[in-house]
């Protein structure tokens, strides 16, 4: 109590703030209290601010969720085509190109690229703003400009990633029978690799998409952090500083709800990407 209260707090107020927050009870008690009110969509309230936690954290949620859809936008747009180029001519130029550009993005942390982003296009340039957020239903002008730069912070690093997945797994699925079947009925090459070889190559590629968003839906801490942008991972940082449990812990249950919707939407996409595929 007293690393939240400071240790200028008197015994008495921190014995009066353990009974109000439920910590004179005992911890089994504490937990179903906990899980009672949770499921019930009772968070508790801030420490600092006094406000519902679900009432906070829900409203970070939209500036998030618009982060992670400009960001992986930007990384499926990369990520895909690069690697069905490197795939479809290994070994080239092209391949050698798309294999040293994504070690590089895999290889660059994300506050470094955040940070230079801002030199070169906030401070020098002078295009995009460092930092902040515009409603997109306001001024969706503005929303973009605000945007851009922590979206192509994430979503560079992430292009990186699905570059190196889509390349392996379109070669596996490049080296089949039915893809030198389709290529000796006289099938131009183009029609092979996007119709017949893309499709079935998805599902890794998919997998990895899927855990990404997920991370990126639970609040990306450290772009947030950088560009100024109210997120949830700004939202969970300030609460982690301030030491304001309840808030940590309602942002912590936003990441885990996040990926457990992410990965169950993933599981239904395998049904349409691959027919074989049955949960029975």
């Amino acid at each position: 109590m007293q690393v939240m209260y400071g240790i200028m707090a008197s015994p008495e107020n921190i014995e009066m703030a353990r009974r109000q927050l439920g910590l004179d009870k005992p911890v089994y008690i504490q937990y179903l209290v906990w899980l009672t009110n949770m499921l019930q969509g009772n968070f508790g309230a801030s420490l600092r601010t006094h406000r519902p936690v679900l009432q906070s954290v829900l409203e970070r949620v939209p500036a998030t969720f618009l982060l992670t859809m400009a960001s992986m936008t930007i990384a499926l747009v990369i990520g895909i085509l690069s690697g069905v180029v490197s795939a479809s001519k290994p070994g080239s130029k092209l391949d050698y190109i798309g294999a040293v550009l994504a070690q590089l993005g895999m290889s660059m942390p994300d506050f470094w690229l955040g940070i230079i982003l801002i030199l070169v296009f906030s401070v020098r340039l002078q295009i995009f703003p460092s930092s902040g957020y515009a409603s997109m239903i306001e001024n969706p002008f503005e929303s973009l400009r605000h945007l851009a730069l922590p979206a192509i912070t994430v979503g560079t690093i992430n292009a990186a990633i699905i570059t190196r997945m889509t390349r392996s797994s379109m070669l596996e699925v490049l080296s089949q029978d039915y893809i030198r079947t389709a290529r000796s009925k006289g099938l131009s090459e183009r029609l092979v690799v996007y119709k017949h070889a893309l499709k079935n190559s998805l599902i890794p590629v998919v997998t990895v998409v899927g855990t990404q968003f997920g991370y990126l839906l639970g609040g990306v801490i450290i772009v947030e952090t950088i560009f100024a942008y109210p997120g949830v991972g700004r939202l969970l940082y300030t609460s982690i500083y301030q030491r304001d449990y309840p808030l940590v812990q309602g942002s912590v249950l936003t990441l885990a709800f996040a990926f457990c919707l992410v990965n169950l939407i993933v599981d239904i996409l395998y049904l349409f990407l691959d027919p074989r595929i049955r949960y029975d």
